[in-house]
Formats: C-alpha cells, sequence, structure tokens
C-alpha cells in the first residue's frame, strides 16, 4: 500500500473553484508521512509551479553528492556552477609560429543545492545510483542508462556552500549531521529527473485535500470544446463538516482532467484504494486488497 501511495503522483489539470472556465497545471502527490502515520490520515496535496532555480543535463553534473543523515533521511546536493571566463596565449593557426591572446570559458562549482528526503522517497536513491553507473559507460549505452531516469517529488530544499557540504561530509556522527540540517531553513520545491533532464521549481501549495471520507468518481458531462489536456475528467468531493455526503451534508467538488482516459481510470481507482485502506499492511493483504478493490471499483463500470 506504501507503493501505492507513492506512485500517486503526477501533473494534472484543476478547475478553478472560483472560475469555472479557469483550468491551472498542478502537481498532485499523495502525503505519504501522513499515510504512514498511527492516524493515516488520507491527504493529496497540490502544488502550482513557480520559477525555475535549477536546470542542467544529467551528465554534467559532475559534483553530484548524495548523503546520508540518518537511518531515515538522505540528503541529494545538486552541485550549481558559474561560468568563468579567462584567457590564454595559443599558437595562430593562420600563422605559424606566431601566438595570439583567446578567450575561453569554463564552469567553475559555485553552490549546492540540498534536497533531503526521507526513506519513503528511496526511489530517488535507485535514480542517483543509475546516473552514478551512467557515467562510467560510452555515450550510447549511458543514453540507454539515462532513460530509465524518472522521479518527480516534493522534498525539502536550502542552499550549501562548497565548505558547508564539505563539514558536513567530514561529521563523523549521524545525529550531528541530522541536527546541522534542521539547523538551516528549508523551503518545499519541486525535483524532476526525467532521463537526462534535471529541474527544480518553486512551489506553491494550493490545497489540501482530505480524502477519507470524500468521493471519487468520473465527470458524465462531455463537453467536445474543452481542451484535450483536460478532456478526460474525474471528480473529488470534499465533505465541508461533521456530516458525510451520504447524509447530507455539504460537500465541495474539485473538478480534475487528464490527457486520456487510461490517466483518469488510473487516478480514480488508485484513489479509491487508498482512501479506503487502513494504511499499514503486510505484502499479502496489500495483494488481496487490492484485488477485491479492482473488482469493486468503478474502473470496471
Amino acid at each position: 500500500m506504501r507503493n501505492l501511495a507513492l506512485r500517486c503522483r503526477g501533473f494534472l489539470w484543476r478547475n478553478s473553484l472560483k472560475h469555472p472556465n479557469k483550468w491551472n497545471k498542478c502537481f498532485y502527490c499523495f502525503d505519504v508521512h501522513e499515510f504512514l502515520s498511527p492516524r493515516a490520515r488520507k491527504l493529496l496535496n497540490v502544488y502550482s509551479m513557480r520559477e525555475v532555480v535549477f536546470q542542467d543535463k544529467v551528465p554534467t553534473l559532475r559534483h553530484l553528492k548524495r548523503l546520508r543523515l540518518d537511518a531515515d533521511v538522505q540528503l541529494l546536493a545538486l552541485p550549481r556552477y558559474r561560468t568563468r571566463k579567462f584567457k590564454v596565449h595559443e599558437e595562430d593557426p593562420r600563422r605559424p609560429g606566431r601566438r595570439i591572446t583567446v578567450e575561453r570559458e569554463e564552469s567553475v562549482l559555485q553552490e549546492y543545492l540540498a534536497l533531503v528526503y526521507k526513506n519513503e522517497e528511496r526511489v530517488l536513491s535507485d535514480v542517483v545510483y543509475l546516473f552514478k553507473e551512467a557515467r562510467d559507460f560510452p555515450p550510447n549505452i549511458q543514453s540507454i542508462i539515462l532513460a530509465q531516469l524518472n522521479f518527480k517529488g516534493v522534498l525539502d530544499a536550502c542552499v550549501l556552500s562548497e565548505d558547508e557540504l564539505e563539514q558536513l561530509q567530514s561529521t563523523k556522527l549521524e545525529a550531528d549531521r541530522l541536527a546541522f540540517m534542521k539547523r538551516r531553513k528549508t523551503t518545499r520545491m519541486f525535483l524532476s529527473i526525467f532521463e537526462q533532464d534535471v529541474l527544480v521549481c518553486r512551489i506553491k501549495q494550493k490545497e489540501v485535500v482530505p480524502l477519507l471520507n470524500a468521493l471519487v468518481d468520473f465527470d458524465p458531462v462531455v463537453n467536445s470544446s474543452l481542451v484535450e489536456n483536460y478532456k478526460h475528467r474525474f471528480r473529488i468531493h470534499v465533505p465541508l463538516g461533521s456530516k458525510t455526503i451520504q447524509q447530507g451534508g455539504k460537500f465541495c467538488t474539485h473538478v480534475v482532467g487528464s490527457s486520456c482516459e487510461e490517466i483518469r481510470k488510473e487516478w480514480v481507482l488508485t484513489l479509491q484504494i487508498l482512501q479506503s485502506s487502513k494504511g499499514r499492511l503486510n505484502i499479502r493483504q496489500s495483494m488481496l486488497y487490492l484485488n477485491q478493490q479492482k473488482k469493486i471499483s468503478i474502473w470496471n463500470q
């Protein structure tokens, strides 16, 4: 069930609650920490993207670092480079024996964008391993390995200088490493690693959708004039008071759109299973529960 909650993430089009004709592309992800907590709250987080703070190609990240802070927390440090210009004296190819001054450029490590993640996001560690393996292969094999890279998530981020990261690496006790990072002011940011592209964006949390007593269904309204990006829609009906929807309580409806029918069905099925599950199930219980829910889901309607 935890793995299913980890996969419950991606970009969807969200219909504005205030302006019916306005649609926004947002990132949806299940709050795995809350899902695994004793309270087992079922929360779907919705984020909108802001400005890009980091963008690069995976093969160029020569100084990328990964550090264990403690048994449950890891740190991924993305290197930021600046361009340094310098002049060199070279032989003039047009006039042998004569030297000329030529301006060159090189990338110099400036700082690190540090991203902190817990073991629930351990799939990110697998992505980093693949990247490090790819660097040791020739370009044709490297491209095949990098094509497997795919991660999207919202993590705590801060900026570290090269000296600060070295200080963190030289700290022997994991408790001291974790304490060092807890003293840093962090900001939630969106990280995307897809094939060779690495992207980090500032985000704004649009809303938190509680799923525990919500109803998820397909949107029956057919409108041929809708843009293809959000033509295939589903709805999340969220109670506003103590009464459930079945008891006649007030509720608000979130209309969400996707670009194809398969994406819509997958989201509806996943949300229905997660909102009704108890969260902590072993592998056998999870498989039995998944098969049972698939039979009764509106996926089959």
